[in-house]
């Protein structure tokens, strides 16, 4: 039996994507909704919530983002904590397998000289990794990488 304090844990969210289990601190998760909630907005995926519309996306195994749900049946809404930015930024991330759970361990950070991709650390849960997803990190990549991945898919439908 654990008799120990939930004063020194950390909540997280952990999910599926086709690349593996990732988690995200519970304090970054706005909503969590389903496929069954999906717009279309000009052309563009969306969840619609009271006063935001957010775009949803999916990534792949290769942790490329693309607009849309996917095969995926959860959508769990993050909202940016940075206080570098106006406002709140609202970013959906379709996925499978939605658990909430508390851990002591702090995630191992992934080096600066790494870059800035969207894996920010790795957890070890049960001798397994989950990779560390935050919003602010997962926003900053989708802005970055999205529209290269959708100017190279144009640059390729040109080009016959």
């Amino acid at each position: 039996m654990w008799t120990g304090s939930l004063k020194h844990t950390r909540g997280w969210y952990g999910y599926d994507l086709p690349a593996g289990r990732f988690c995200t601190p519970a304090e970054d998760v706005y909503y969590l909704g389903d496929r069954s909630q999906l717009e279309v907005v000009e052309g563009i995926a969306c969840l619609n919530l009271p006063g935001w519309v957010c775009p949803v996306y999916h990534y792949g195994e290769r942790l490329q983002p693309r607009s849309g749900c996917g095969e995926h049946r959860q959508i769990l809404v993050l909202q940016s904590r940075s206080g570098q930015r106006e406002g709140t930024m609202l970013v959906a991330l379709a996925c499978d397998h939605v658990i909430k759970f508390r851990t002591a361990r702090d995630p191992v950070r992934v080096p600066a000289c790494m870059g800035r991709g969207p894996v920010g650390g790795v957890l070890m849960q049960q001798g397994n990794p989950v990779w560390l997803l935050s919003a602010d990190r997962l926003i900053h990549h989708i802005e970055q990488v999205a529209r290269h991945v959708d100017d190279d898919r144009s640059a390729r439908r040109l080009a016959g």
